[in-house]
């Protein structure tokens, strides 16, 4: 008999899968919290990239599915991060679509079964270019400081305990001091990855899109993205495939999640701007310009950051009640900076005095974009991007003798930063969570502010309430799966010579960024139409000719950009606004709203009460939308490779 595309394709990947005792909670290999899903971190043999060696053209992701399923799915989604993130954000949101599917029903006849949905979530190329030996090491000792020492070295830490700063809040000044094991990898051992664009990202999705089988005539394979990933789902659907085909035509639907969807401000491409960008280009193919790193208003995005990340993953799961050795990650406000991190800067600077929090009010205050209501601490990068996850336990004086920069909009004051004598020296701080059944209540302010281009901005925030609880945010940024194929492997780079890589470890930020995926997004989303093939800048898209059901759920109202697409629904803080086509398929109750939401809080909004109108604390507004929204868009089955199949083994 012939073997099928989906054999032959297993067959040449030839992954050899470690076989490791199981670190991390769940029986089979389930999330936590989740015990009908299984985590697995498959790896694959990805696009041939130029330059490349060959043990790194592999193809990376975080596979979510239901416990004990099969072969087949009813729908597979394809996840695509925002920037710099890493799988482990699709937690939440994902894991409540796979566990709430299987209490649907599916089929019809003799062929009704519980529902199958499986969450593909891609892992970047400069994730699985990673040492992760230090981090397993925490997790196999249940010793974040084995994992400290591995990365900084055993004189890390300071006399009173405490994880140092760096002197110039850039991380990777930290890395490979003396005695540590750890040493990252130069931008000379990566030149290799000026090709690591979208492009060679598109390939390896094609990669994976590969080994599913669809029943003929059948689609039920959609794209999703959050953030940055929007823009990347509305490229791919618009993108010419190997086949022949758009992107497009390969889906069932594509899922923004508060990222696009857009067509450029541009309609077709200007030889002004296919100039700059193959200027670019070509200086990262040169080497004469850095091929991974990143900065976002001031802060690095490199090696240091994400080792960083791993590090508080461990406290956070492995210590969650004790006192955090590591300085809150915010970034305050000026006259919030004693406050915040007077702890551990030198005493001299200000006086030894500032918040000892525990890691869980360490994790709920580093991304929560107003850990103490009413006050003015986070960076406006924090306040844009973060969750709402709950508050400090920490009563803020009447009468604060902060100052503030300016006031604010028609004039009002904003509120001001607590100050030092505020703060009881003696006590560890904790977190009072958000979530359906957090103890945060619903007592912050109608209104925020948010610092940004020299003057206040109202951030207009609908009462208090808190959507995501600190542990769901925990769970994710400490989480990675006991199951994978992933194994380490030797290689031979440019710098470093011979080193060791192992990246069965997911982190919260990628710690090698690929530049030319962040310059091509910037690129690709200017225009509708591009089409180019010289100077190693290869692209054919055409975002006009998307026709897929489209799904959208952001802080702001999205009109439908695309011109062939007639099923459209959108969800914002505005309400729930659809189209007749997409109204006749499944249709959502208008008052649904995700006023509550900020930007991360659509991939991280807890489901602990799963009752009431969606978009509540405790009722995820994308888990019981966007589920309906699949099942009644997804036809047929798609055949999917089993773990067997994958190598996928515990550790």
């Amino acid at each position: 008999m012939k073997p099928t595309r989906l054999a032959v394709t297993l067959a040449a990947l030839a992954v050899a899968a470690p076989s490791l005792a199981s670190l991390l909670p769940g029986e089979g290999g389930t999330v936590p919290g989740y015990p009908g899903v299984v985590g697995e971190l498959v790896q694959i043999a990805g696009h041939d990239a130029p330059d490349t060696p060959d043990a790194l053209d592999r193809a990376t992701f975080l596979r979510l599915r239901p416990r004990g399923g099969g072969a087949t799915a009813d729908a597979v989604v394809l996840g695509q991060p925002g920037f710099s993130s890493t799988p482990g954000m699709w937690l939440q949101t994902a894991s409540q679509i796979v566990q709430r599917a299987s209490d649907r029903e599916c089929g019809v006849g003799e062929s009704v079964h519980p529902c199958v949905i499986e969450f593909w979530i891609v892992d970047r190329r400069g994730s699985h270019i990673e040492d992760t030996r230090g981090v397993l090491a925490g997790w196999k000792n249940d010793d974040p400081k084995r994992a400290v020492s591995y990365y900084y070295g055993p004189e890390a830490f300071t006399e009173r305990g405490l994880l140092k700063l760096p002197p110039n809040g850039n991380y990777d000044t930290l890395l490979g001091a003396s005695r540590a094991v750890f040493e990252p990898l130069t931008q000379g051992d990566l030149n290799f990855a000026w090709d690591w664009g979208f492009e060679t990202a598109a390939a390896d999705l094609e990669a994976l899109m590969a080994l599913f089988e669809s029943d003929a005539g059948t689609s039920n394979v959609f794209l999703a993205g959050h953030s940055q990933g929007g823009g990347f789902v509305a490229n791919f659907a618009g993108r010419r495939t190997q086949s022949g085909a758009r992107g497009d035509e390969l889906l069932a639907g594509l899922v923004f999640l508060d990222g696009g969807p857009a067509l450029g401000r541009g309609d077709t491409l200007t030889p002004e701007a296919l100039a700059s960008h193959a200027e670019t280009v070509g200086a990262l193919r040169s080497g004469t310009e850095p091929v991974v790193g990143a900065t976002l208003q001031g802060i690095t995005l490199g090696t240091g950051l994400g080792v960083r990340s791993a590090l508080q993953g461990l406290y956070y799961v492995l210590e969650p009640d004790e006192e955090s050795v590591m300085a809150p990650a915010s970034l305050p406000h000026p006259a919030a900076l004693c406050f915040v991190l007077g702890y551990h800067l030198p005493e001299e600077q200000c006086g030894g005095v500032g918040l000892r929090l525990t890691n869980r009010a360490h994790a709920g205050f580093s991304f929560d974009d107003d850990p103490i209501p009413g006050t003015f601490l986070q960076a406006p990068i924090l306040t844009m991007l973060g969750v709402r996850s709950g508050r400090l336990d920490f009563q803020s004086k009447a009468g604060s003798e902060g100052t503030c920069a300016a006031d604010g909009p028609q004039g009002a004051q904003p509120p001001c930063p607590p100050s030092q004598d505020q703060i009881d020296p003696n006590r560890v701080y904790g977190w009072l969570d958000g979530g359906g059944q957090g103890e945060a209540g619903e007592d912050g302010p109608l209104n925020g502010w948010v610092f940004m281009n020299g003057q206040f901005l109202d951030r207009m925030v609908r009462g208090g309430a808190n959507p995501t609880s600190v542990t769901s945010y925990i769970q994710q940024a400490g989480y990675t799966p006991r199951r994978t194929n992933v194994e380490p492997i030797r290689v031979e780079l440019a710098e470093s010579g011979r080193v060791t890589l192992d990246a069965r470890a997911l982190n919260g930020i990628t710690w090698y960024q690929s530049r030319r995926y962040d310059i091509d997004s910037q690129f690709l989303g200017s225009f509708a139409r591009i089409s180019v093939d010289q100077n190693g800048v290869r692209h054919d898209i055409d975002k006009t000719l998307v026709a897929s059901p489209v799904y959208v759920a952001s802080q702001g109202p999205r009109a439908n950009p695309f011109p062939k697409v007639t099923d459209y629904t959108s969800i914002s803080a505005a309400g729930t606004s659809q189209s007749e086509a997409a109204k006749a398929r499944s249709a959502i109750d208008p008052e649904i709203d995700a006023a509550l939401y900020g930007h991360t809080d659509f991939m991280a909004a807890d489901d602990s009460v799963g009752t009431g109108r969606p978009g509540e604390p405790g009722t995820n507004v994308v888990t019981h939308t966007l589920l309906d929204w699949i099942l009644a868009r997804a036809k047929g089955t798609v055949r999917v490779p089993t773990a067997d199949e994958l190598g996928v083994v515990d550790w």
